[in-house]
């Protein structure tokens, strides 16, 4: 028996659909694998950047701090000399009474 003309027609149809919809499946998972993959290109990239950020931030506080710190320390001597010249110059002159001697030289008068 030969097939009509139109089961041919109806075969070689749904073989094209099965033909587009295989084109269309590979399609799809092509775009689908290079969304990903440029999605994590920009997900390292953004991860490489904000880790600079981050770092460059870090240093910066820490540079701030250090400064802070500094400043306060330098204050903190500056405020203290005056108490700590004369507890120095107390204990000079203690040591120096102890040993006995008035090293002053006599005052010509």
């Amino acid at each position: 028996r030969v097939p009509s003309v139109d089961s041919l027609r109806s075969e070689a149809a749904s073989k094209a659909n099965e033909a587009r919809s295989r084109e269309l499946e590979l399609a799809r998972q092509a775009v689908t694998r290079e969304v990903q993959e440029e999605a994590g290109k920009l997900k390292e990239e953004l991860r490489a950047k904000m880790q600079s950020q981050v770092e460059g931030k870090r240093e910066s506080v820490l540079e701030e701090e250090r400064a802070r710190v500094a400043a306060e320390v330098q204050n903190e001597v500056e405020r203290q000399r005056p108490v700590l010249l004369r507890e120095s110059l107390a204990k000079v002159q203690c040591e120096a009474d102890r040993e006995g001697g008035d090293n002053r030289p006599p005052v010509s008068g």
